[in-house]
């Protein structure tokens, strides 16, 4: 249950921060 829980929190969290990275790539070029 705990580990379900996490995953809910992190994936959001990483799917965010993959969006971030890929704006920051594409206005760094």
């Amino acid at each position: 249950m705990m580990a379900q829980r996490q995953m809910a929190f992190v994936h959001p969290f990483s799917f965010e921060f993959k969006r971030m990275a890929y704006d920051a790539v594409k206005r760094g070029r």
